[in-house]
């Protein structure tokens, strides 16, 4: 978390990232993706 506020540059490619295992944890499939996302792979 600190790094977040040492570098703004890191905040938006963090909140993607947020965004991206929000969907998987609710089961969707991000946008564009051909293939099931697995965290346990």
């Amino acid at each position: 978390m600190a790094a977040l506020l040492r570098n703004p540059g890191l905040k938006r490619p963090t909140w993607e990232d947020v965004q991206l295992a929000r969907r998987v944890y609710d089961g969707l499939e991000p946008e564009g993706a051909d293939e099931e996302i697995s965290l346990f792979e």
